[in-house]
């Protein structure tokens, strides 16, 4: 059956820190949409900062944003969000404040943080976007939320990863980076989201490709029926894989739409 929608993920899979779209990768997508396949992005990041890709990649269509926990269309209105518990939001931030841990929380496409340091720095310089520093979050009984951020060495990250699973019901813990551990709502994920835009697209899952390169990727790479990991992935997001493509900077991205799409 054809591919008639493929989500990509964007950070190492499209773009890096130091790199930006590749031309193939551009031409891939553009030819993909002009045969009348249905591509978005599926990313961690928040609206406000997906927004500057989609824009320059002339996307004017649905797109999942932090972790799968929302679908908002063009004129960013939200057709489906899945946030964290807010009481349980309130415990993980009181819980990271205590600890002497960094956390973010995002809403109304902001992330918000107790105190600015390194780690704010540098999530505004990655992201492009700078953050809102709001000092009474710990102190909140409830936090509307659609993802808490914990930044921290990958060493501290890795050990936190059993500590809050353990701590807190109802929540994902996942890794978009060595030195990012994302928390969503247990129900989470870009598998799930991309489930939803199906049905909001009448696509079936066997009609749908997704590429992406780590562990919040996983869920919509087994979901997609064709679910592709970067070159660029670990082994264990290879491992779930339907095909590995080439590393983000070779174009993995053009290399699996041509492979599977033309």
């Amino acid at each position: 059956m054809s591919i008639k929608l493929i989500a990509l993920d964007l950070d190492n899979t499209l773009v890096t820190k130091t790199t930006d779209f590749s031309k193939a990768d551009l031409a891939a997508i553009e030819k993909a949409r002009d045969a009348g396949i249905y591509v978005c992005l599926a990313s961690g990041r928040a609206y406000r900062s997906l927004k500057v890709f989609l824009d320059r990649l002339n996307m004017d269509t649905y797109s999942i944003s932090t972790g799968g926990a929302i679908i908002s269309d063009k004129n960013n209105k939200r057709l489906y969000t899945k946030f964290v518990e807010p009481k349980t939001a309130a415990e993980i931030i009181r819980f990271a404040y205590t600890g002497g841990y960094y956390a973010q929380v995002y809403y109304n496409d902001d992330f918000c943080f107790y105190r600015e340091g390194k780690e704010s720095a540098l999530y505004e310089e990655a992201t492009g976007v700078p953050g809102v520093l709001d000092e009474t979050l710990p102190e909140r009984e409830t936090i509307e939320t659609a993802k808490i951020l914990f930044i921290d060495t990958p060493e501290r990250i890795e050990a936190l990863i059993p500590i809050v699973e353990s701590r807190f019901s109802h929540i994902k813990a996942l890794r978009s980076f060595p030195h990012y551990l994302e928390i969503n709502h247990e129900d989470c994920g870009k598998g799930s989201a991309l489930k939803a835009l199906g049905e909001m697209l009448g696509i079936k899952q066997e009609e749908m490709m997704a590429i992406g390169d780590s562990e919040i990727d996983i869920s919509m790479i087994e979901y997609a029926g064709i679910g592709v990991a970067m070159g660029n992935s670990s082994e264990h997001i290879k491992a779930v894989a339907d095909y590995v493509t080439d590393d983000v900077l070779e174009s993995g991205v053009a290399k699996a739409i041509e492979k599977f799409c033309f």
